[in-house]
C-alpha cells in the first residue's frame, strides 16, 4: 500500500509537470499570438495611409509641377516606404502566424480540460490501487503524446517554449 501512494505521488508530480508545460506552451502562444496581430495590423494601417498619399501622386503633379524634384523624390519614398512595408509583412505572414498562433491557444486550452477530465475519468474508474496507478501511467503517456504535437506545431510556427527543467531524481 505505501508503495502504491509514492507510485500515485509521483505520478502526479509528473501529472503537475504536464500540466505546467500546457500552460507555458498557452502562455508563450499567446504573446507571441498577440504581438503578431499588431504587427499584421500595423502593416496595413501603414499600407494603407502611404497607398492613399500615391493616390494623390498625380494631383500633385498638377499642383506642383510635373518636374518638381521635391515632389517626384517624396513620392519614390513612399513607394519604396509601401513596398518595404508589403514586402516584409508577405515575408512574415503575420496575419498567419497570428492565425495558427491563436489555433494552437485553443488546442493547448483544450488539451488541458481533456486531459484534466480524463484523467479523473480513468483514475477514480480504476478500483484497486495498482490498477488506478496503471491507468494514470497510461494518461502520461497519453498526455506526452499531445504534448509533442503541441511543441511541435509551436515550433512550425517558429515558437520556442522555455520549460523548467525536472529532474527524473526528484520526482522520487
Amino acid at each position: 500500500m505505501e508503495e502504491q501512494n509514492r507510485q500515485m505521488q509521483r505520478i502526479l508530480t509528473t501529472v503537475e509537470h504536464r500540466q505546467r508545460e500546457i500552460g507555458a506552451i498557452l502562455d508563450t502562444v499567446v504573446v507571441s499570438a498577440s504581438r503578431n496581430v499588431r504587427f499584421a495590423a500595423m502593416s496595413k494601417v501603414i499600407t494603407i495611409v502611404i497607398g492613399a498619399f500615391i493616390a494623390t501622386s498625380g494631383a500633385a503633379q498638377i499642383l506642383f509641377g510635373g518636374e518638381n524634384q521635391v515632389v517626384l523624390v517624396s513620392y519614390t519614398l513612399l513607394g519604396v516606404a509601401i513596398a518595404a512595408v508589403v514586402a516584409l509583412s508577405t515575408a512574415f505572414r503575420f496575419d498567419e502566424r497570428s492565425s495558427g498562433l491563436n489555433r494552437l491557444g485553443v488546442d493547448c486550452r483544450a488539451a488541458m480540460l481533456d486531459l484534466h477530465y480524463r484523467y479523473h475519468r480513468n483514475t477514480e474508474g480504476a478500483s484497486a490501487g495498482q490498477e488506478r496507478v496503471a491507468a494514470a501511467s497510461d494518461m502520461i503517456v497519453e498526455w506526452d503524446r499531445q504534448l509533442t504535437q503541441l511543441r511541435q506545431r509551436a515550433a512550425d510556427l517558429g515558437i520556442i517554449v522555455r520549460i523548467e527543467f525536472v529532474p527524473v531524481a526528484s520526482e522520487v
